[in-house]
């Protein structure tokens, strides 16, 4: 066995050890792929989300009650953050299953004599122009974020320059 990652040991032993890897890189596996998913499903609900603030901005905005429009602009940069913050917390999930898949990964290699299965090694260190996942997300955030301000300050800058037209209250009727 070429430079064997394992010690001398008997071949019972071996086909255990084998056995127990395969199942600490089936769990490695099933965390990472459950995490990495629910990130994916966290983006999707958030780009939802957005588009329907953004909508109910419009409508807000266009019927002139720009204290809803600056009210919902607030809202969608509360979900700006509350994204982040989860966004955040699956990634450090998804990367605690790759300290374990990392060295799966490498025993897989050296016992195969397959250097190129050594994934995470492999995509670990992304180059400057690459694009990560990270990195698209925070710029979304960002965006979306700054949209969201912006919005704001212009539904309160629209409201303050707006003519106050509230109707008058109406008075009770007289009572008999």
């Amino acid at each position: 066995m070429p430079h064997s990652v394992y010690k001398e040991v008997s071949s019972r032993d071996l086909d255990e050890k084998i056995k127990a890897e395969e199942l600490a890189l089936s769990h490695a596996w099933a965390w990472f792929a459950l995490h990495a998913g629910q990130r994916m499903q966290v983006i999707n609900y958030y780009l939802i989300t957005i588009a329907l603030i953004l909508a109910g901005y419009g409508v807000a905005f266009q019927s002139q009650n720009f204290l809803i429009a600056a009210t919902v602009a607030l809202a969608g940069l509360g979900v700006s953050v509350a994204f982040w913050m989860l966004d955040r917390r699956t990634k450090e999930l998804v990367k605690a299953a790759e300290v374990p898949l990392r060295e799966l990964q490498r025993r897989l290699a050296v016992r195969t004599s397959l250097p190129t299965l050594t994934l995470v090694a492999l995509v670990e260190k992304p180059g400057p122009r690459t694009v990560t996942y990270s990195r698209a997300i925070g710029v979304l955030t960002i965006v979306v974020s700054v949209l969201m301000v912006v919005a704001l300050v212009v539904a309160l800058v629209t409201l303050s320059q707006s003519p106050t037209t509230a109707a008058p209250l109406p008075t009770p009727a007289p009572t008999p």
